[in-house]
């Protein structure tokens, strides 16, 4: 049970029961299902004991035999003493799309800016990288392209909560679209600043239809920044 709480900035803040993050485990998921899917997403890591000590490289290694796709996010439950990086090794070897918040990726790798956070984690064969960055954006980069991908301007805000989610929701179809990752990311971009102006984490979600609409409406004033990752360019 969680409970969340928006302050008057419209910032949220859990107050959550957290107790069954540590039991949870690769088990825990049919192998049923990752054969009925064509994407496998895991949106905490970070937060699940189990899964961070071998369950995600499980699950994902059993997607990737299969021929799915698998996309990781993560979740900071407890900022701990922990080498990330070595922990979720296994994880991120399996890892097609990884999309964690700048707070996350520096916690992961050690860094403080995108592109520096990039280039340690060069070495996982990701084929996209994508920094959410709050309400400037995200970075995006397949390290051979990499770029800032702005937010939307003067979008109402109510209430925050959601609001990566609903990004990497907005990212994953995108890539079901088959659409260059700069458009899946200013796509997700879209979808999160619509949904931080409804109350509630899935509220101001619309329906794929409205959103291609609103999106081909203002992808224009989403600001992209695009050039050459020179950092490990031969990847």
């Amino acid at each position: 049970m969680s409970y969340v709480l928006i302050d008057n900035d419209k910032e949220r803040h859990f107050l959550t029961n957290n107790k069954i993050f540590s039991r949870i485990n690769a088990k825990d998921v049919p192998i049923e299902m990752i054969e009925k899917s064509d994407i496998v997403y895991l949106g905490s890591a970070m937060a699940m004991d189990s899964m961070d000590d071998s369950g995600i490289e499980k699950i994902f290694s059993q997607a990737r035999s299969m021929g799915k796709t698998t996309v990781l996010d993560t979740a900071i439950s407890n900022a701990r003493p922990i080498n990330w990086l070595e922990r979720l090794e296994g994880a991120l070897q399996n890892t097609d799309f990884f999309l964690p918040s700048l707070d996350e990726a520096k916690l992961l790798t050690g860094k403080d800016e995108p592109r520096e956070i990039a280039a340690s984690l060069g070495h996982f064969k990701f084929k996209a990288l994508a920094i959410k960055l709050g309400k400037k954006g995200c970075y995006i980069t397949d390290f051979h392209r990499e770029g800032i991908v702005s937010s939307l301007d003067n979008m109402p805000v109510k209430d925050t909560t959601g609001a990566g989610d609903s990004f990497v929701a907005g990212f994953i179809c995108g890539v079901t679209q088959g659409w260059d990752i700069f458009e899946c990311a200013a796509f997700a971009n879209s979808i999160a600043s619509q949904n931080v102006g409804a109350i509630g984490a899935t509220n101001g979600i619309p329906d794929f239809e409205s959103a291609q609409s609103f999106f081909d409406a203002h992808k224009g004033e989403m600001k992209r920044t695009e050039g050459a990752f020179k950092i490990n360019s031969k990847r």
